[in-house]
């Protein structure tokens, strides 16, 4: 018998985050993001094992730490206009943006694929959202953020071989590239993070019709059908691989943003990191296993190949800067 009360939570998390995205008090954002919390963490119990019981917890402190920050900050921002900075830093620790990134590992290490999706992907909606509505007034706070974001995922990613830690690391790396695109225009940074919704749900997608366990090494997708190497192409497109979409957002990210030299210059170093570390993990790949005779693609495959195609071209972003 199906559980209900997983549909009644996937419903009430959904809403959540539309009522984050439309509202313009911070109350009504703070009530959003609470409820959105307090959606997820039934959904992390997936199966019965002692790892998500610990995953909740630690999820559970950060994020009530965070809400408990946002609001405080939020009542007092009307008489003391500097404690706004410390809505910014609410929001980053609710991201696992670095230094405040401790318990994303952790809590990755420790969940299913189905809620590790979530939490790479929907649930960097409400906070991002509400971080483009908060002005903070020591723009340093976003620059240090960024700096440290960007350099930290992509230095751990480089001792990563497993599929799970890769994309943790990675998703780290990606969100000072979101906080850069916050700096531009609010579309910019919904345009990359949709972006990286859909990479990553490709891969994801791939992992669970392969029947791939989410802990296997990386390697071990490409070794057996040349169909399964198509993969490659949205990692690598995460990695900022010219000319694949990755790449395209984070170009337009940097000819956009109003932050300094020296952030967008660690932001390319960050991004050469991973892409070296990406090329290499591929390099080895495709030389060490010998590719075996084509087979004609599932249905199903042949559904998420296209699915994947149409998010790592360039064309439809270069439609839209137009």
């Amino acid at each position: 018998m199906k559980s209900p009360h997983k549909t009644l939570f996937t419903i009430t998390l959904i809403t959540s985050t539309i009522l984050v995205i439309s509202s313009s008090n911070w109350i009504t954002i703070w009530m959003g993001l609470e409820i959105n919390m307090l959606s997820f963490i039934p959904l992390m119990m997936k199966s019965n094992t002692n790892n998500e019981p610990e995953a909740a917890v630690k999820y559970l402190v950060p994020q009530s730490l965070a809400s408990a920050l946002f609001i405080t900050a939020s009542l007092l921002s009307m008489t003391f206009k500097k404690i706004t900075n410390l809505m910014t830093v609410s929001m980053a620790l609710k991201l696992g943006i670095a230094p405040l990134h401790l318990w994303f590992p952790a809590v990755m290490a420790s969940l299913p694929i189905l809620p590790s999706l979530i939490l790479l992907t929907w649930q960097k909606i409400a906070p991002m959202s509400t971080i483009t509505l908060v002005k903070p007034t020591n723009p340093m706070i976003i620059t240090f953020l960024i700096i440290t974001t960007a350099m930290w995922g992509s230095i751990m990613g480089l001792n990563q071989t497993d599929i799970r830690s890769i994309l943790t690391y990675s998703s780290i790396s990606h969100l000072g590239w979101m906080l850069a695109s916050t700096q531009s225009s609010t579309h910019i940074m919904w345009m990359y993070l949709i972006t990286y919704i859909l990479l990553t749900l490709s891969v994801f997608t791939l992992i669970s019709t392969k029947q791939t366990k989410f802990t296997s090494q990386l390697t071990s997708l490409f070794s057996k059908n040349n169909d399964t190497k198509l993969i490659s192409l949205a990692i690598l497109s995460l990695a900022g691989l010219p000319p694949l979409t990755g790449f395209i957002l984070k170009l337009i990210v940097i000819l956009n943003t109003n932050i300094n030299m020296i952030a967008i210059s660690m932001l390319i170093l960050g991004a050469m990191i991973s892409l070296t570390f990406y090329l290499n993990l591929f390099m080895t790949t495709y030389t060490s296993e010998k590719l075996q005779e084509k087979e004609k693609l599932p249905s199903k495959t042949k559904t998420i190949a296209i699915f994947t195609l149409l998010q790592i071209t360039p064309l439809p972003m270069m439609i839209m800067l137009l």
